[in-house]
């Protein structure tokens, strides 16, 4: 056995453990466990339907029981996956010391060649946009975390000269003890307060990202998000801290016009062209740029990596021409801040979908922002879009009579009212500012779908670029 896998194989050794949810990341601990220990005792719990292909003599399978109610008193280590929020475990569990999470672990282990990047949007193109600097000034480098590589596949092909990008989501990162020897805290907004009781439980997860890091560790964080700087300045930590803005000149990197200006690099201020639309995308950009510093990247394979990057789907996604309309998929947008993001990025949007599940969210700063724009066109869809509807209405009556709108559930109906109503050569943005969940299965598959439905209501076979 590798000198490295030791320390993951002795925590495992001669323990009996629980997993609580068989999602991704469940499937994935039984598999480490099981390489090094095919005969430990684990037994798999799951609020969902049962495998029956899983049982074994040495895996149990228990479904259909709430988790507040079992009895968790006879194992050593239980692991918990993301999607189990704390609420729907005993309180003696959560006080135990036997709870863990993927991520709490790999950073116990190898936190010091970690890279982990975690905020409210922006996570997986920050993340992915790392990974792809690292690869081209030809690092080992490895990707995982919440962007869909669970922490412990990545184990088996680590070695101590690998770095590892990490996407960290608020669920992975509530509660742990360990942070990444590089942090990046992109920004807080209101979001899952239907996993957290309050946005300040929310937000106290994310700075679990940067609350144990070590002086020799880095902070790469937001200089123009309010929360983010009021938690620095009541945070105890002593790690190297470096800023980045747009907006002031007192940031680490900053960008003045259209120029990155910065002292982590030498030589002149430069322009970083990259394929992600908009410039709020630099909020994205100068993180990675900060991280590519840090490990002393040459500034010529910095450049060169973000014009090579190629933007994740359902991202600002543009799909292409049809009708002469151009559209865009931004499906991954949950919360206001990024569908007025979006909206700005583009500037010609025609028409906008927004709308999805309704975690109660505030939507003020979007029903203040809609009415500022030039959109003819807008599509209320589903349980929140209905309440954004139904407050823009009361509050400004005006805007709706002087635009054309539809408040749906019928996706369908959705995309055929945009064919419909999109002037030509502006903008159709899909940029919900709400969960998908109810409706469709996660962002993904809205956006899939929102691509099918364009295709086949205007008798296009493909988008025209």
């Amino acid at each position: 056995m590798r000198a490295i896998e030791k320390q993951v194989a002795k925590f495992f050794e001669g323990k009996r453990v629980a997993l609580l949810g068989f999602g991704r990341e469940g499937k994935s601990s039984l598999r480490l466990i099981r390489s090094y220990w095919p005969k430990v005792k684990i037994d798999i719990w799951n609020e969902g339907e049962s495998d029956d292909s899983m049982q074994n003599r040495y895996t149990r399978f228990h479904s259909g029981i709430k988790f507040k109610k079992a009895d968790f008193k006879g194992y050593d280590i239980i692991l918990s996956s993301p999607g189990v929020p704390p609420n729907k475990l005993p309180a003696t569990l959560l006080k135990s010391g036997k709870l863990f999470g993927q991520s709490e672990l790999f950073l116990r282990w190898f936190g010091a060649q970690t890279i982990g990047v975690t905020g409210t949007k922006g996570k997986s193109t920050t993340t992915s946009l790392i990974y792809h600097l690292l690869q081209q000034a030809k690092k080992k480098v490895l990707l995982g975390g919440n962007i869909g590589v669970p922490l412990f596949d990545l184990i088996p092909k680590l070695k101590t000269s690998t770095l590892v990008v990490a996407e960290l989501s608020c669920h992975q990162l509530n509660g742990i003890v360990y942070s990444p020897h590089i942090a990046v805290l992109l920004n807080l907004y209101e979001e899952h307060l239907d996993y957290y009781k309050t946005a300040e439980q929310y937000f106290t997860s994310k700075l679990s990202i940067y609350e144990n890091q070590k002086k020799e560790d880095i902070l790469i964080f937001n200089y123009d998000d309010a929360r983010i700087k009021t938690y620095l300045k009541n945070s105890g930590t002593q790690q190297n801290r470096i800023s980045y803005s747009l907006k002031s000149k007192k940031a680490s990197l900053r960008l003045d016009k259209d120029h990155v200006v910065t002292s982590l690099l030498r030589g002149n201020p430069f322009v970083a062209e990259s394929r992600l639309l908009g410039r709020f995308n630099h909020y994205n950009i100068l993180p990675a740029i900060g991280v590519a510093a840090s490990l002393k990247l040459k500034k010529k394979v910095i450049i060169d990596g973000l014009a090579t990057y190629s933007p994740l789907p359902h991202r600002l996604q543009y799909l292409g021409t049809v009708q002469d309309i151009k559209f865009v998929n931004d499906s991954i947008s949950t919360i206001p801040q990024a569908t007025i993001a979006a909206v700005q990025a583009l500037k010609k949007v025609g028409s906008l979908i927004i709308g999805g599940n309704d975690r109660k969210i505030n939507y003020e700063a979007l029903i203040t922002f809609l009415p500022s724009q030039k959109i003819k066109h807008i599509v209320f869809f589903d349980k929140a879009g209905a309440r954004i509807y139904k407050e823009l209405k009361s509050k400004n009556p005006k805007f709706l009579d002087r635009i054309n709108c539809i408040v749906t559930s019928n996706f369908e109906e959705v995309v055929q009212s945009c064919l419909m109503h999109t002037p030509k050569d502006t903008y159709c943005l899909l940029s919900p500012a709400a969960s998908s969940y109810g409706i469709f299965k996660n962002f993904e598959e809205r956006g899939r779908i929102f691509q099918q439905l364009i295709l086949k209501l205007s008798g296009y076979k493909k988008f025209r670029f």
